[in-house]
């Protein structure tokens, strides 16, 4: 699955940093009002593949593929 990261501006803490995932074939246009307010704006990061087992640093591709193919977006908090 090839998916777009966006970084949110808007930070949950100093230490924090929020990176949301979405389809490469999507807009984030259409995530929820909730995760746009809590992200203030995004800034595209990178566009990645993922699959379900793969192993990735600070990614759990297992919950990211299904949080994707459920509610078309995953969302990262590091």
């Amino acid at each position: 699955m090839k998916v777009d990261i966006y970084k949110a501006r808007k930070i949950p803490s100093p230490t924090e940093r929020m990176y949301v995932f979405i389809p490469s074939d999507k807009s984030p246009d259409f995530l929820p009002d909730e995760v746009m307010r809590a992200a203030g704006a995004l800034d595209f990061e990178k566009k990645i593949s993922i699959r379900p087992g793969e192993k990735k640093i600070a990614l759990n591709t297992d919950e990211a593929v299904r949080d994707i193919r459920e509610k078309g977006f995953h969302i990262v908090c590091t």
